[in-house]
């Protein structure tokens, strides 16, 4: 029996708005079965998760790895598309709850494998921690907020006197290319909402090779910021979606509002934004270059602006990172504290029964 590919990507992300969410995004609405895994930090969640995908994946399975924008090394979640059967880290910041109890999701427990005899003498330790851990975070994400703006000036920047003509063909020139003359369909696709990439304590992180490399026909869009990239993805989406095609749209990991990547799985194709901090370079690629749409005289004009905004943006993004990684390192002390407390060995009996329980689905 060959061994199942993994695929790996993120649900959740440390965004300009702060924690966004895609967790309903990993199970679609027809489900097999869901487990949802509660427990504190250190509990050992992610673990188990890697260890069921493991399983799964040497009987031949594919499985979809979801990592954790605060840890990117850890898991959210896992997902094994052929079973329709997945599990889930349903604790803070992306709490889930079963949405038909027995049914298709479960609730996995691991808090009665903790000793709170060792826990509760550090209530105002944790509190604190926690607190502190707040805090972090929340001045992460104002100067995520900050970046944004930034990089929303460069775009004002770049779109004075922009050639909105020239955006719009390549986009139809796009479409043309992708579906040619497959009519609307009378079903609409359905768009799976998700990330490529994520900003994480540790720096900018993103799957694009895993994601895209063994797709047949890609599209790499390039530009600056405001040259209309997430537009001619957007434009992609909802023709596919029209012509009937399930559509995965990837978002920006600093803007959840603006698409980066469009997969569209029944053609085996996609359309992948390629601009920093999230550069991808296939092998064979139409490429669409979006900086032909900005005016020349604009360049030339505001060339010192743009780059003294660049590095402005580069700036804040760099104490982002720093207040994540400080954020990081408080849920590290809580982990600390509750690991020791923590009946891994009874943890690790509950495996066998929960992969029986994703492969009898």
């Amino acid at each position: 029996m060959s061994v199942g590919k993994g695929r790996h990507l993120f649900a959740g992300g440390n965004t300009a708005y702060g924690f966004h969410s895609f967790f309903d995004h990993i199970a679609p609405i027809d489900a097999s079965r869901v487990l949802i895994i509660k427990g504190g930090p250190g509990s050992g969640k992610s673990t188990l998760m890697k260890w069921l995908g493991e399983q799964m994946q040497q009987r031949g399975y594919d499985v979809e790895y979801f990592h954790c924008s605060s840890d990117a090394p850890s898991l959210d979640a896992i997902r094994i598309p052929q079973l329709e059967v997945s599990v889930i880290d349903g604790t803070a910041p992306h709490v889930i709850d079963p949405k038909l109890p027995n049914a298709v999701d479960e609730i996995v427990n691991l808090g009665p494998y903790c000793d709170e005899r060792g826990i509760r003498p550090q209530k105002e330790t944790i509190l604190a921690a926690k607190a502190d851990a707040s805090r972090t975070f929340r001045r992460a994400y104002r100067l995520l907020a900050a970046a944004k703006d930034v990089y929303e000036l460069m775009a004002d920047i770049n779109q004075e006197r922009f050639n909105y003509g020239l955006a719009n063909e390549k986009a139809a020139r796009a479409i043309s290319s992708l579906f040619g003359h497959r009519p609307v369909a009378a079903d609409v696709g359905r768009v799976r909402h998700l990330f490529a990439g994520a900003i994480t304590p540790s720096g900018f992180h993103h799957h694009l090779p895993n994601l895209m490399d063994e797709i047949p026909h890609k599209i790499i869009v390039t530009g600056s910021p405001g040259t209309g990239k997430s537009t001619l993805v957007k434009k992609v989406i909802d023709a596919a979606q029209e012509r009937g095609y399930d559509v995965e749209a990837f978002h920006c990991g600093l803007d959840p509002e603006r698409l980066e990547h469009a997969v569209i799985p029944a053609l085996g194709c996609a359309v992948i934004t390629s601009a920093g901090p999230h550069t991808y370079e296939p092998g064979q690629a139409t490429v669409i270059n979006m900086d032909q749409c900005r005016h020349p005289s604009t360049v030339k004009i505001h060339a010192e602006l743009l780059r003294q905004t660049e590095e402005l943006l580069s700036r804040i993004l760099e104490q982002a990172l720093a207040a994540l990684a400080a954020a990081k390192s408080r849920h590290e002390q809580l982990e600390a504290i509750y690991a020791p407390h923590m009946d891994f060995a009874g943890i690790d009996s509950l495996r066998p029964e929960l992969l029986r329980r994703l492969l009898t689905a």
